[in-house]
């Protein structure tokens, strides 16, 4: 017996099969969290079928409602005649007879076409499904579930713009349907909109705090931003709700990758590869993370392993030459960049690389030309140019070394390697005002660049500017005591100044730390006769001469000191070294030749005179020498 249409009852009605119907078609998203139940109040719409809601029942992500495209008046047909399929074509052919239509009929009839609907759209037919949609919302406007799902049935014919207003319209309807919220973030990440996908993500979130699918997503948006803590904090989430949770791993062992944590980050790994056995991706960032550790062997294993899963990765070959260079495997470098280039001879790294080792194993011309290959490959790099220019100034070709620098600066005008190079070629061919630019340049950038001072202080030292040496080598030893060089230099400007006490003060300092060396062990002993200590002075002109025993002017002070001594025997030995190892001075001759008059070794001391006038274009020298040599002559010396 048939009743009349009652709203109220046709909704609780409705509500309940439709929340089978859903149930029945696949529940909610993809999800950690048990879906909550909403209470749905009723909306009203006028019309000859009455006023019907259906509320938030559909919560299954990416499946799909559909009802036919059927407009009013053929529903009356169709529930009057039993449910029959062959419906009149329009309103003038319908019978004469009216018929009462219960509440059961409509919602029987609604739930078979949503039914339906999802099948079409199942079955990939997204056309009918959309039709079918467009009817129903007409029915029921107020109901957040359907516009969800037509978004998604738009999402799949590719109708984004269509997708967006029907999930806006879903959610203005109900607030709480987090479904929506989460499908719209993930339309924002297909479309690179991250803050809008957070935003999205957040409100499912707040809502459902233990929502994986919301989790990962999100995590996955911080990875692509490189938000690393954001991303450990998702990825400890996902695992504490799934430890099993492999993209979870995965990322949280990326952001620790880029965070330097690296025992963390191999312990990720891992877990990755304890989940889903061993792969190419494992070991290969696994070698990266040992490499960094300076596990340069274990990093070789690694990447060994990974070409095992695949041997057709150029970089590997690449990063694991690196590790062979590291540990002084050159020979099994220059293979693996070999074949690195075999595999991709566009790969201007490996060009690049190659020629680094072959610059470590001092092959300038070899590394000139896979420096070259490289920039063939990909002149925008200015790291090419840079060793490629080192390597023309250490076969001393410096012009090309200067144009090779330039066109570094030129393409990275803040290469301050490059300027500081440049500075130091600059010095070599003598141009000291350029290189004194370069290294002011440097330091304007970088105040503390300990090279910069350095060679800007020996710019100061070749241009006579002793006391703005000083100035530099005492901040770098200020700065950074370690390097002892600064002691020696500062020394030798303490030195040009006369000031012999600071002079031997940096110079022993620098001897405490570098006492092999005969030359410093020679300017102590210079400075200590300059200031008549002689027993100091004997003791490290001796030390020079004990360890290099070809060390001429240590001979040659050493002399000057035995003479002063009145010891010239001893004298006439040292100036002898001294002139045999190659000073050919004019006072080294006439000192010999006053110290072999003192041995009445009248001989040997004309001839030193006599060279002494030969050689000499001192006029003071050559009028001594005259004097002496007159006086032997008459007999009178």
């Amino acid at each position: 017996m048939s009743k009349k249409l009652n709203l109220s009852a046709l909704v609780i009605l409705l509500l309940f099969l439709v929340s089978m119907l859903t149930v029945a078609c696949g529940g909610r998203a993809e999800s950690s969290s048990s879906p909550e139940s909403k209470q749905a109040s009723p909306a009203s719409q006028s019309g000859q079928q009455g006023d019907v809601f259906i509320p938030d029942p559909i919560a299954s992500r990416l499946q799909q409602l559909g009802i036919l495209p059927m407009p009013g008046w053929m529903i009356n047909s169709y529930v009057n005649q039993g449910g029959q399929r062959e419906l009149p074509e329009s309103k003038n052919e319908l019978p004469e007879e009216s018929f009462e239509i219960t509440e059961e009929d409509i919602a029987s009839f609604l739930l078979e076409l949503i039914k339906n609907g999802r099948d079409f759209y199942s079955s990939g037919n997204f056309i009918e499904s959309l039709a079918i949609y467009n009817q129903i919302v007409e029915f029921i406007p107020e109901a957040a579930p359907l516009f969800f799902e037509r978004g998604q049935v738009y999402l799949a014919l590719g109708d984004i713009k269509k997708a967006f207003e029907d999930f806006d319209e879903a959610i203005r309807l109900d607030p709480d349907l987090t479904v929506a919220y989460l499908v719209r973030g993930q339309l924002h990440i297909i479309l690179e909109q991250p803050d809008k996908a957070l935003s999205d993500l957040n409100v499912v979130l707040k809502k459902e705090t233990s929502n994986i699918t919301a989790l990962l997503d999100r995590c996955s948006i911080f990875t692509n931003l490189g938000k690393w803590d954001q991303v450990l904090r998702d990825a400890g989430a996902i695992i504490d709700l799934d430890q099993d949770n492999v993209r979870a791993w995965a990322m949280k062992a990326i952001a620790n990758q880029n965070l330097y944590h690296v025992q963390e980050a191999l312990t990720d790994w891992n877990w990755v590869e304890k989940l889903e056995g061993p792969s190419y991706i494992v070991s290969a960032n696994r070698g990266n993370l040992l490499f960094e550790a300076e596990d340069y062997s274990a990093a070789i294993a690694e990447w060994s392993k990974a070409l095992e899963f695949d041997d057709r990765q150029a970089f590997l070959y690449v990063n694991r030459a690196v590790a062979y260079g590291r540990t002084g495997k050159l020979d099994l470098a220059v293979d693996d960049f070999l074949q690195a280039i075999r595999l991709n001879p566009e790969e201007a790294g490996a060009y690049y690389s190659l020629g680094f080792v072959y610059y470590l194993q001092q092959m300038y011309q070899p590394a000139i030309e896979n420096y070259t290959l490289a920039i063939q490959h990909f002149a925008s790099d200015p790291r090419f140019y840079y060793n490629r220019a080192n390597a023309y100034r250490d076969i001393g070709n410096l012009e090309d070394a200067l144009v090779d620098l330039n066109e570094a600066i030129r393409l990275e005008p803040g290469y301050l390697e490059a300027y500081t190079v440049r500075g130091g070629i600059s010095f070599q061919l003598r141009d000291f005002a350029a290189a004194l630019e370069d290294y002011k340049l440097v330091l304007g950038q970088d105040p503390d660049n300990a090279l910069a001072i350095y060679n800007q202080s020996l710019v100061y030292m070749q241009q006579g500017a002793f006391s703005e040496a000083i100035a530099g080598f005492t901040q770098l030893l200020e700065n950074n005591p370690e390097l002892t060089g600064s002691y020696q230099q500062r020394g030798l400007a303490y030195f040009q100044m006369a000031d012999y006490e600071k002079a031997i003060k940096d110079w022993q300092e620098y001897l405490r730390h570098n006492g092999e060396d005969a030359e410093v062990n020679y300017r102590v002993g210079l400075s200590f006769l300059k200031v008549e200590n002689y027993d100091q002075a004997l003791a490290y002109l001796s030390q020079a001469i004990e360890l290099d025993n070809t060390l001429a002017q240590a001979y040659l002070q050493r002399a000057n000191l035995y003479s002063l001594e009145k010891k010239y025997s001893e004298a006439a030995q040292d100036y002898n070294h001294a002139i045999e190892s190659g000073v050919s001075s004019d006072l080294a001759y006439f000192n010999r030749g006053i110290a072999f008059l003192n041995l009445n070794e009248v001989e040997k001391a004309v001839a030193d005179f006599e060279k002494v006038a030969q050689i000499s274009e001192n006029a003071i020298i050559l009028e001594e020498t005259e004097k002496i040599l007159k006086l032997m002559r008459e007999e009178k010396y």
